[in-house]
C-alpha cells in the first residue's frame, strides 16, 4: 500500500482529497481500504482515453498507435536480420508476414477505445523493414517514424542531420506511407540527459539560438520538421514532477519561438513535399540491427520453439473453435517474450 500511495502523481497527492486522505491515513491497511485505494487507481486511469481523445479532437495531439506485440519486421521473416548483420547466427526461418499484419490491428483498437484514428504508427525501437512497412500501409497507417537510419543501398548510413529534417515516400505495390526518421542526439538528450537538469535550463537547452544546437536546426528552408521520437515510458518517471515543469516551459518556449511552433505530424507534413524513398535499411534506432532480439543462444532458442509452436497450431485444424483462438492469442503473447532485450526478457520470465 505505501508502494501504491508513493506512486500516484503529484498533482492527485497535492489536490485530490481522496488520495489526500490515503496519504494521512497510514497503516494498519486492510482489505477495504486496499479495495477503495484500487478503485480510485481505476478511476484515474479511466480519465486517461477520454483526455486524449478531447485533446485529439481540438488538433492539439496526434495520437500513434503500435502493433499490439511488437516484432513485425522479424515476423515478417526472421532472416532479415543477417543483413543489417552479416554472419549472426540465426535459428530456423521465421516468416509469417499475415502474422505481422494482424498484429497491426491494435489500430482498430485505438480507435474504438481512443475515439481516434490514427493514421501515424511506430514500432518497437522503431524497428522496420520493407516488409513491415507494406504491411503498415495494408493497416491504413499514412505515416510511420524510424530510427536514424535509412538507405538507397544495403548499408546502414545514417541519415545526415540536414536530411532528418524533411519527410520521405516510401511506396510499393500502388500503396505509399509517409516516413520520418527519428533525431537521435536530439531524442536521446529528452530521454536520458535533460531528467537532470534543472527544467528551464534543460528547456532552453533544446532550443535555438543554443550554439550546440544551431547545425542541428537549420533555418535557410522555408519549413522544416523536427522529429524527436522517445519511448515515454524510458523518460518522465526520472523527470521532476513526471517532467510537467520540464514541457511546460519547452512548449512555452516554442509557442513564443518567431522562427518555429508546435505542429502534429500530419499538420507538418501538409507543409512539405517529401523526398521519394526507394529502399529501406532493415534494423532499428538500437544499433540499427536486431540484435537485441535475435541472434544470442537463448534468444534464438526462442525462435526455435516459437517456430514449433506455430507449426503444431498450422496443423492442428481439428481444435475446436475457442481453443484455437486461445491458443493463436498466445502465439500472439509468446511473440512479445521472444527475443525480448533487457528488462523485457526478466518480465516475461
Amino acid at each position: 500500500m505505501w508502494s501504491q500511495l508513493a506512486w500516484f502523481d503529484e498533482e492527485f497527492q497535492e489536490h485530490d482529497p481522496e488520495v489526500q486522505r490515503m496519504d494521512r491515513a497510514g497503516p494498519p491497511f486492510h482489505a477495504l481500504r486496499s479495495a477503495a485505494h484500487g478503485e480510485k487507481q481505476r478511476e484515474i486511469v479511466g480519465k486517461v482515453l477520454p483526455e486524449y481523445a478531447k485533446l485529439a479532437a481540438t488538433g492539439h495531439i496526434e495520437i500513434s498507435t503500435t502493433p499490439y506485440f511488437t516484432r513485425s519486421a522479424l515476423l515478417c521473416d526472421s532472416n532479415i536480420a543477417g543483413i543489417s548483420h552479416p554472419n549472426v547466427p540465426l535459428p530456423p526461418r521465421f516468416r509469417y508476414p499475415d502474422d505481422a499484419r494482424l498484429q497491426l490491428s491494435a489500430r482498430a483498437t485505438t480507435c474504438s477505445t481512443a475515439s481516434a484514428s490514427p493514421r501515424l504508427g511506430s514500432g518497437q525501437a522503431r524497428a522496420r523493414s520493407p516488409r513491415s512497412l507494406h504491411a503498415r500501409c495494408r493497416a491504413w497507417f499514412r505515416m510511420v517514424g524510424h530510427g536514424q537510419r535509412r538507405a538507397q543501398s544495403d548499408e546502414a548510413d545514417a541519415v545526415p542531420v540536414d536530411g532528418l529534417y524533411r519527410p520521405y515516400e516510401w511506396r510499393r505495390e500502388g500503396h505509399s506511407l509517409r516516413v520520418i526518421f527519428r533525431d537521435h542526439f536530439m531524442s536521446d538528450l529528452i530521454g536520458f540527459v535533460y531528467s537532470k537538469m534543472e527544467p528551464s535550463h534543460a528547456a532552453a537547452d533544446f532550443l535555438p539560438p543554443h550554439p550546440r544546437k544551431l547545425r542541428r536546426h537549420p533555418r535557410e528552408r522555408p519549413r522544416r520538421a523536427g522529429p524527436h521520437h522517445l519511448d515515454g515510458e524510458n523518460a518522465w518517471e526520472y523527470y521532476y514532477r513526471n517532467g510537467r515543469p520540464f514541457l511546460r516551459e519547452l512548449y512555452r518556449r516554442i509557442s513564443e519561438d518567431q522562427a518555429c511552433g508546435p505542429s502534429t505530424v500530419s499538420e507538418g507534413l501538409r507543409h512539405m513535399a517529401p523526398e521519394c524513398l526507394d529502399h529501406i535499411f532493415p534494423g532499428s534506432w538500437i544499433n540499427a540491427n536486431f540484435d537485441v532480439w535475435i541472434g544470442a543462444e537463448e534468444d534464438n532458442e526462442a525462435w526455435t520453439q516459437l517456430l514449433r509452436a506455430r507449426a503444431t497450431y498450422d496443423v492442428a485444424a481439428q481444435v475446436p473453435f475457442e481453443q484455437r483462438n486461445m491458443a493463436h492469442e498466445e502465439l500472439l503473447i509468446a511473440r512479445a517474450a521472444t527475443g525480448a532485450g533487457g528488462t523485457d526478457r526478466a518480465r516475461f520470465r
